[in-house]
């Protein structure tokens, strides 16, 4: 049987930028150390790898360090985010289990949204546009 290759076991798809590429032998190397350690199937590591560099390549901005020392903390941080979900053996709880009165209303929480919108500019692009009211007819 021949070894498989790299390309076979990591495939690289076209979209992914340049810039990317030169992170892509730490990307390897980290998805197959974090497979083996938590037992998680490769591929799936291989796409939350890939899902990080893509991250990375659109959120790094130029000036407090190198694309490269950027990506390779995303890789990490996104491959332990993944790989400690199946691992953490605690169930996941739901917001049926939470007590109603702890949980504000839909408006409350809507109102507190464009408050906060109205008070920081920077913030407008997350708080919901405002719903245009018709005169009934």
């Amino acid at each position: 049987m021949a070894p498989r290759r790299a390309v076979d076991v990591f495939p690289v798809p076209a979209y992914l930028p340049d810039a990317t590429r030169a992170v892509l032998p730490f990307a390897r190397r980290y998805c197959a150390r974090a497979a083996r350690s938590y037992g998680v199937p490769l591929a799936d590591c291989w796409d939350e790898a890939l899902t990080a560099l893509l991250r990375a390549s659109l959120h790094f901005r130029p000036g407090a360090g190198t694309f490269h020392a950027y990506a390779r903390t995303a890789i990490v941080r996104g491959l332990w985010r993944y790989c400690r979900r199946p691992v953490s053996g605690r169930p996941a709880l739901g917001l049926d289990a939470v007590p109603p009165a702890t949980l504000p209303d839909v408006e409350t929480l809507l109102i507190a949204f464009e408050a906060a919108a109205i008070l920081t500019p920077t913030a407008a692009h997350t708080a919901t546009p405002p719903v245009a009211h018709r005169a009934p007819r």
